[in-house]
């Protein structure tokens, strides 16, 4: 895995967040909290993560009732250098 990753949703919206590795786990950062909020996620939500390769992962997210949430297609999010 390279240190950015590209998250996309179902409805095609691009993500790109940083990966940090820590130990043996590898975490979303910088980019990952804008994801969170432009998707509503909440706690008791499932993210599935599919690995694409090329550090791309393919995101479907449920709410509390397992049922698969359908976003509108709206926005691509590129990582910014702050």
């Amino acid at each position: 895995l390279s240190t950015v990753a590209t998250l996309v949703a179902p409805y095609g919206g691009i993500w790109q967040v940083r990966l940090k590795k820590a130990n043996s786990n590898i975490w979303f950062c910088n980019g990952w909290q804008d994801f969170f909020e432009y998707h509503s996620i909440y706690y008791g939500y499932i993210l599935v993560f599919r690995y694409e390769g090329n550090s791309s992962f393919h995101v479907l997210i449920f709410n509390k009732t397992a049922t698969e949430i359908q976003y509108p297609p709206r926005k691509n999010c590129k990582l910014e250098n702050h």
